[in-house]
């Protein structure tokens, strides 16, 4: 989170309001067969480096519907702070209430947010 620059006025220091930024995890290297794999698997709808453009949705994808294989060998690659950062940013409708609750328990999380919905207008 960046912080919007602090304004100085009648001798008071007020500071704005934070400024989200959307911050994407690394982006995979290279397409190795274990990862195209994976990404199948978890995005059976698109391409396997289609599915690995949006990294951030792909890490959600492998958290919710991963083996447990599939989980350790993505963590190893991308970081458990990329993991972090795309449950930070976790698109509606992808995460199930256990698979929520438990990734935040295990990357650290002292409380877990309520579960994004998807808004139908």
């Amino acid at each position: 989170m960046q912080l919007a620059t602090l304004i100085r006025c009648n001798y008071r220091v007020i500071m704005a309001a934070p400024q989200h930024r959307q911050v994407t995890a690394p982006s995979f290297r290279e397409l190795t067969p274990q990862l195209e794999v994976i990404a199948r698997r978890v995005a059976w709808w698109k391409t396997p480096a289609e599915a690995l453009a949006n990294t951030n949705d792909f890490l959600c994808r492998v958290m919710t519907f991963g083996l447990w294989t599939d989980v350790t060998y993505v963590a190893r690659i991308f970081g458990d702070e990329s993991m972090r950062q795309a449950l930070d940013q976790a698109p509606a409708g992808v995460f199930d209430p256990p698979s929520w609750h438990y990734w935040h328990y295990r990357l650290g999380y002292d409380q877990v947010p309520v579960l994004p919905k998807r808004e139908f207008r």
